[in-house]
């Protein structure tokens, strides 16, 4: 992922939060079903405006961001 990828999902993040919508998975074609996890195929409203980010490093350093909608 590399130094910059935590800023750049959490701008994507903030991005989609402020214009309340989540994008839709890109290159996700076929569900595996033996994978229970719900993927988002198409663009959808979002009704909750906060995100949680989480990064961390191979040396064990990890930070958490919770982020929310500026009203």
């Amino acid at each position: 992922m590399g130094s910059g990828g935590p800023l750049v999902e959490t701008a994507g993040s903030l991005l989609a939060t402020n214009h309340g919508l989540l994008p839709a998975t890109l290159n996700y074609e076929e569900p595996d079903p033996a994978c229970p996890i719900p993927v988002n195929r198409t663009n959808r409203p979002l009704t909750n405006p906060l995100f949680l980010k989480i990064a961390f490093t191979e040396m064990g350093q990890c930070a958490a961001l919770v982020g929310r909608k500026w009203e």
